[in-house]
């Protein structure tokens, strides 16, 4: 029968594998070096797997033990929120909170709830960026980011607010002139309006049932700014693939026209994004508290 895993034996092997040996975790833990060397040995033998290669002088992580301290590393930022999340709850938020935000989705969406946040806390000074620019938080200084698409540094920690729903859409006057494309090939053959940075790139993605189709997109026109995209969609040149929060009042007033209903454009994620789970501050999980509460369910997505 296989052993019970002890969880404080992960966390201790965790620590192992950051500092690199047993006597520098021990100093980082606050125990003995034996007693270290002695805990993952048991925790090995209830796994039944060698987790480090041991010499006289020197110790590695095995093949296994590689993966298995990145599980034993998650474990351990999961017990750091939770025990975060219940201790912070008491305390006062006070500083200065420092967060940035894409300019659309932070002027439409996040610029209410900043606001609530200012009012609910006195004692915390806000600054608050709209920059299209995705930032270095950590080496800038920032508490926070709002990331919209893929998220390319796993060194920060996300918390996601919700999926993405973007539109390839046209004005009256465009498909009137060119027609409507019927499938997503179709869209080499028009002019496309790109966003450079953001979502997606020049390739857009879609999905139709299970099936999914990606098309190269050669644009004849790129902006950096969604609004700037979408004024070009309004003023008829060409096809571009919005955002909700930029095209949802153009839908409705039907100065621009949804397109390829049926093949759902891929869809990503918003994010929240911070440097780290541990020694998260009271200012910052208090926002992260009403950043989760307002965006639930999340208010760019149309239904229905």
């Amino acid at each position: 029968m296989a052993r019970t895993v002890d969880v404080n034996d992960m966390l201790i092997f965790a620590q192992v594998a950051d500092s690199g040996g047993f006597t520098s975790a021990g100093k980082v833990l606050g125990i003995p070096k034996s007693t270290v060397s002695r805990r993952v040995s048991e925790l090995e033998a209830a796994l039944g797997v060698r987790l480090l290669q041991r010499t006289t002088r020197t110790l590695s992580l095995t093949d296994v033990g590689s993966v298995y301290a990145e599980r034993c590393r998650e474990l351990r930022a999961d017990v750091d929120e939770a025990n975060l999340a219940v201790t912070s709850a008491g305390e006062t938020p006070r500083g200065r909170l420092r967060i940035t935000s894409p300019i659309e989705i932070g002027r439409r969406y996040l610029a209410p709830v900043v606001a609530e946040y200012a009012r609910r806390n006195e004692s915390v000074e806000v600054e608050f960026e709209l920059s299209d620019v995705r930032r270095d938080i950590v080496a800038e200084g920032w508490d926070l980011a709002i990331r919209v698409g893929e998220l390319a540094d796993s060194s920060l920690i996300a918390r996601r607010l919700g999926p993405t729903q973007q539109f390839v859409c046209a004005a009256p006057s465009y498909l009137a002139r060119r027609g409507e494309p019927g499938e997503p090939e179709a869209l080499r053959e028009h002019d496309t309006i790109v966003m450079t940075s953001g979502i997606g790139g020049f390739t857009w993605g879609f999905a139709m049932g299970e099936e999914t189709t990606e098309v190269s997109i050669t644009p004849r026109f790129v902006a950096n700014d969604f609004q700037a995209v979408c004024e070009m969609a309004l003023a008829g040149l060409g096809l571009a693939r919005l955002p909700t929060w930029v095209a949802r009042e153009y839908l409705d007033e039907g100065a621009l026209v949804r397109v390829l209903t049926d093949h759902r454009p891929r869809e990503l994620g918003v994010y929240a994004v911070y440097p780290t789970r541990r020694h998260l501050s009271a200012k910052v999980q208090h926002f992260l508290d009403l950043l989760e509460e307002r965006f639930s369910p999340a208010p760019w997505v149309l239904r229905g």
